[in-house]
């Protein structure tokens, strides 16, 4: 998947019915603009400071490098671009209802901001990740081959202006001359907030839609998974979709969401795999941990009658309390996971939840969420006793067999894949030794038939990235630490606890000599 450019810093947004709803069924101005140029799409200008995008509209993240250089090459040269689509509220905002990418490709052309840029960084308070800032790198890069800085071509115009005698290639006087003259134009929505609404829903949902995760939220954005799910992705920087909350809240919001980001996206996922330090959930590319977390949080916020509870039927939240209940059941389960508190697992991220290729394995992650969490509403504390009891063998039976369980994950129906993947664990759980077979995995999953090994060998002597991780996971596991409690795979920089092999109670000292390191919950609850 081709990497995409982060451009939501260039076009801050608003709440789309905020006061006014412009109920005479026209835009705020008598005679509203046709078309912008460059001047106007500058930081100081009165129409980029009164311009908004919906608080329901995507984030500016669907381009890639190479969609951006086209447009903006195209607009420079003079080509035929789409009409922007606007409305003018009451108050003066004006809301950018179809043409957000096409107005920040422009803007971050002329603030030659990508996405790791001045704005950028104090919009997202200084935490980019790296494949941000790298998309941005090389969309700079890929705007100097191909179009020229805007800064560039300004010092250019401002030259030829002291010095009239100078003389440019045809396409730069042609680039020049649009500089100052080049249009884009505007259409506008007549009607109040509910026919522009309406509006962006219509034009978004045809030619290039929504992806479906996007128009989930959007339509369910004042429901407490959604505003949870959009606070956890950016770790509660960027646009604050919580701000309507009293400050105490919105402080208790941005607390647990950072708290949530950390244990699920940190640190950064980076391909090929070189380090055994891999976040729970996978890449924080934006569409994709939004994806997850909303997966995640149906399963978190679920009770003993209802499971799964879809993001439409939960109740919108108006003062914040339930957007916090809702990160609230994330992190406890989280907690459970990984970590340092004493309930934590200490799962190893490469054993349970990435390929013996260094993929991430979403489902697996989501059948873990779905086990422990219907544990935990059963009170089935004797649980999480049997897997520490076995988790040797769990764990030696998970990594030899990691390709053939990935493709039972495949042939297990998307609508039920996290309840059967939850059946597969407890499976592993509830057999143990040589009774483990992936016979009885394909019976968890209601598979039929036998499972056939069916990878392929790989063609050509140059190491692929794939190849590169499944290297080093297969070196690294071999020779990881062990818990001396249970024997499962430790991994200290994401969860270690030091034991006492000779209790405290006993009248262990606290000399490193009586000291080993453990899994948080095999030294606090299972040991004790």
């Amino acid at each position: 998947m081709a990497k995409r450019l982060v451009m939501d810093a260039m076009i801050l947004r608003a709440d789309f019915w905020q006061k006014g709803t412009n109920s005479a069924g026209t835009t705020a101005s008598a005679r509203p603009a046709t078309s912008i140029t460059f001047e106007n799409l500058k930081s100081d200008s009165a129409f980029v400071l009164s311009l908004r995008k919906p608080d329901f509209q995507r984030e500016t993240n669907q381009w890639s490098p190479a969609q951006a250089v086209t447009f903006i090459q195209s607009f420079i040269d003079g080509d035929l671009v789409p009409s922007v689509i606007l409305w003018q509220s009451d108050e003066g905002h004006i809301f950018a209802i179809d043409g957000a990418h096409r107005l920040s490709a422009l803007r971050a052309w002329i603030e030659d901001d990508y996405g790791d840029g001045a704005r950028s960084i104090s919009f997202f308070a200084g935490e980019i990740p790296e494949e941000q800032k790298k998309t941005a790198r090389a969309m700079r890069t890929a705007i100097e081959k191909h179009v020229g800085s805007y800064k560039s071509l300004m010092n250019k115009l401002a030259a030829r202006a002291a010095q009239p005698e100078i003389e440019y290639d045809a396409k730069t006087t042609k680039r020049l001359r649009h500089l100052g003259s080049r249009q884009l134009d505007l259409q506008w929505v007549t009607g109040d907030a509910e026919v522009a609404e309406a509006s962006f829903f219509k034009i978004n949902t045809q030619g290039t839609p929504l992806d479906k995760t996007e128009e989930e939220l959007l339509r369910n954005r004042s429901r407490a998974p959604a505003i949870a799910a959009r606070s956890i992705v950016r770790a509660a920087t960027g646009h604050k979709y919580w701000s309507k909350f009293d400050e105490a809240t919105r402080k208790r919001v941005e607390t647990l969401a950072s708290e949530t980001n950390q244990l699920l996206f940190q640190p950064e996922l980076s391909t090929p795999i070189t380090t055994m330090q891999l976040p729970l959930g996978g890449s924080a590319s934006t569409l994709e941990a939004l994806s997850l977390l909303i997966r995640l949080l149906s399963v978190t916020d679920g009770t003993q009658t209802l499971r799964k509870p879809s993001l439409a039927s939960a109740t919108p939240d108006d003062d914040g309390a339930l957007t916090v209940q809702t990160l609230q059941n994330c992190i406890a389960i989280l907690r459970r996971i990984s970590g340092n508190s004493g309930e934590s697992l200490g799962l190893h991220p490469a054993v349970y939840f990435y390929s013996d290729r260094g993929k991430y394995l979403p489902d697996l992650f989501l059948g873990m969420v779905y086990l422990i969490k219907g544990k935990l509403l059963n009170n089935d504390d004797a649980f999480f006793k049997r897997f520490t009891e076995r988790r040797e063998d769990i764990e030696d039976f998970l990594i030899k067999n990691k390709p053939l369980i990935s493709q039972i994950l495949q042939q297990i129906s998307s609508r039920v894949r996290t309840e059967r993947v939850a059946d597969i664990l407890d499976y592993l759980v509830r057999t143990s030794g040589s009774d483990l077979t992936i016979d009885g995995v394909a019976a968890a999953a209601r598979l039929k038939g036998s499972i056939v090994d069916l990878r392929e060998k790989v063609e050509g002597k140059t190491f692929s990235e794939a190849s590169k991780s499944a290297i080093v996971i297969r070196q690294s596991l071999s020779t990881a630490m062990k818990c001396p409690i249970c024997k499962g795979r430790l991994e200290p920089a994401l969860s270690l606890s030091f034991d006492h092999v000779v209790r405290r109670e006993d009248g262990g000292m606290g000399d490193s000599e009586n000291g080993q390191i453990s899994h948080p919950y095999c030294n606090t609850g299972f040991k004790n």
